[in-house]
């Protein structure tokens, strides 16, 4: 199987997939078109990302399963305090927004060393 071969074949399945969520909806057709050109902007993201990596890419994700882990145990911490709702959300939202950049940045910036771990 070829390169083209699935790119053609996951834009077939994007459009069918939005196809039938758009029915579900009364709206086929807009569906067909969100699922066209989702999957076409998925293909040139896949096509721009040429330049990155392999050891890059993996050190990034796992700098950012730590950061998102780093996260979930603060804000667990956090909700043991008298807050309200509304901003133990938001401060959940905005730990893992952090926290996930920074164990990216971090493993991209060290990615040498962290090849040595992995």
């Amino acid at each position: 199987m070829t390169l083209t071969f699935l790119r053609i074949l996951f834009m077939i399945m994007s459009v069918l997939v939005g196809y039938y969520a758009g029915s579900v909806h009364n709206d086929a057709l807009a569906g067909g078109q969100i699922g066209f050109f989702s999957g076409l902007l998925l293909i040139v993201l896949e096509q721009s990302m040429r330049r990155v990596s392999v050891r890059g890419l993996s050190s990034m994700v796992c700098g950012l399963l730590l950061g998102i882990f780093m996260a979930k145990i603060l804000a667990d911490i956090l909700s043991l305090l008298p807050l309200g709702h509304y901003i133990q959300s938001v401060t959940r939202v905005s730990l893992t927004l952090v926290f996930s950049y920074l164990g990216a940045v971090m493993a991209l910036r060290g990615k040498d060393e962290f090849h040595l771990i992995i």
